[in-house]
This record gives C-alpha cells, sequence and structure tokens, in this order.
C-alpha cells in the first residue's frame, strides 16, 4: 500500500456463513452464529463494486464462508467478480470437501480460467470431507488448479489449528497489544483483509468479533462499505489510516497464538457436539 495505491495481499469475501460442519476453533466463528447468516447475491454483488471501487488491486480475491458450495447463487457471485478481474491476481474458492459443485459451475470456471485466474482451496478433513477426493479427481480431470490442506491424519497440515481464544479480555499493555499484531500470521503473508456485513475489516476475527458484539465497536477498525455520508476518497483515506494502525481492538481479544512457533496446534475440522 502506498500513498495513492490500496494494493492489498488478499482481500476475502464472505459469501454465507452456512455451514455443513460445526468445526471446533472455526476462524470464521459459523457456530457462534443463530442462525447464520446467508448473504443475497444483490447485495454480494454491491460489495463487489464497492470494494473494488476503493481497493485498487488485490494479488488474491477469495470468496469463502461457511461453505460457498451452499450459496445457490454461487455461479452469479463468480460472473460478478470475474467483472472485476483486472484489479486482482486471481481469484480462490474455499471449500470443506463436504459438496460437490454442479458440472455447471465447473464449466463455468473453466472458460475463466484460460487466463489463469481461478484456483480451489480445498480443506480434507477425513471422514467430515467425504466429498474432498472426489472433488480432486474431478478438478484433475477438468485440468483446474487446486491447492488441497490434508488435516485427515496424525501429520495435519501445518500441525494443525491454534486456538484464537474465546474473545476474553487479554488486558496487555499498548507495547504488548501492538506486538501481538505485528506477530500475527495474518501479517506476516502480507495481510488477509476480510470483507463481511458490507464491512472491510483487517482480519476474520474483527469482523466476527464486532458483528457478534464480543469485541468493542470501534469504527475506526474498518469500512462500512455502505457508508453513503463518505466519498469513496474518504472511504481510501479512511482505509490507508486503518492500515497504518499499529493495532485493531480484537488484538485485545486475541490468545495471540497465531504466528507464534511456539503455540499449541489442535486437530482441525474436529466437531462440536
Amino acid at each position: 500500500m502506498t500513498a495513492d495505491r490500496i494494493n492489498l495481499h488478499i482481500l476475502n469475501l464472505t459469501v454465507t456463513l452456512r455451514c455443513n460442519l460445526r468445526c471446533r476453533l472455526c476462524v470464521a466463528d459459523v457456530s457462534k452464529y443463530k442462525p447464520q447468516p446467508h448473504f443475497e447475491l444483490d447485495y454480494l454483488r454491491d460489495c463487489i463494486d464497492k470494494c473494488f471501487s476503493i481497493v485498487d488491486y488485490a494479488d488474491r480475491f477469495q470468496l469463502s464462508g461457511g461453505e460457498p458450495f451452499l450459496h445457490h447463487d454461487l455461479d452469479k457471485v463468480i460472473t460478478k467478480a470475474m467483472t472485476k478481474s483486472d484489479q486482482f491476481g486471481f481469484l480462490g474458492l474455499f471449500t470443506n470437501g463436504t459438496i460437490m459443485p454442479p458440472q455447471e459451475l465447473i464449466d463455468q470456471i473453466l472458460e475463466y480460467n484460460s487466463a489463469e485466474k481461478f484456483m480451489f482451496y480445498i480443506s480434507d478433513y477425513g471422514v467430515h470431507s467425504p466429498k474432498a477426493q472426489e472433488l480432486k479427481s474431478i478438478l484433475d480431470e477438468a485440468g483446474l488448479p487446486y491447492d488441497i490442506k490434508d488435516y485427515s491424519g496424525e501429520a495435519q497440515h501445518f500441525g494443525g489449528w491454534v486456538d484464537y481464544g474465546d474473545y476474553q479480555f487479554q488486558n496487555r499493555t499498548t507495547l504488548e497489544t501492538a506486538k501481538v499484531f505485528n506477530d500475527c500470521a495474518v501479517n506476516q503473508v502480507g495481510g488477509i483483509w476480510a470483507c463481511r456485513f458490507g464491512q472491510i475489516h483487517r482480519c476474520t476475527r474483527s469482523a466476527s468479533g464486532i458483528s457478534l458484539g464480543l469485541t468493542p465497536n470501534d469504527t475506526s477498525d474498518y469500512i462500512d462499505l455502505f457508508d453513503n455520508s463518505l466519498t469513496v476518497g474518504q472511504q481510501r483515506e479512511k482505509m490507508m489510516a486503518l492500515y497504518a494502525k499499529p493495532y485493531i481492538s480484537c488484538c485485545g481479544y486475541c490468545s495471540g497464538d497465531f504466528g507464534s512457533e511456539t503455540a499449541d496446534r489442535y486437530p482441525a475440522g474436529e466437531q462440536i457436539g
């Protein structure tokens, strides 16, 4: 990010928080939402337009959930996203390996992938992801790229998941909170900006914490895409100011383990109840 360009590493758009798994330690906190929000097509189209009126470029634009394949208009969301393809390196689609996409969706993506603009991200939780290997075979046959993370056995990808904590205030000093922010793996990989509920946040935890009422609603911690009192130029200025903050409020409610080499790791995809 520079004085006149907003270039992001990853920009993530949540298309639904509905999910057919109930994973403990889910970073999207889907099990905490009752009911789980599902975002309609027109709203998602507006979010995409507004995001890329503010953001100049993202190396990766992601569609995630929940489980995106549960969205009945996912093909139309992808069509809308691809109208902005000159503003991102490629489009990523996440899935937990529980549902097979319709052949029509595969055919649609094949058309877009001629310019190497698409990537599937598959999380394989073993018995909880009964379609993961079938999807892998379909993508191999179609020649579509994918990244599959194996969480099915003892040797899990990256040792498993970390526990971010349950949004309890950590009572750290300002310097300690800034260190948590600087050491966070989200920053180490160049930043993963999250768009949810019409807001762009520095991370998914910030979006979850504020929307669930578990962390302070500090309006300087996010960009409200639907705040019509601000011009696009003012929204861009606010986003640059957010980028420059030494930490955000949710850092004070995070375990700080994400990015720590000594943090305990837990089996990924472990189901609740």
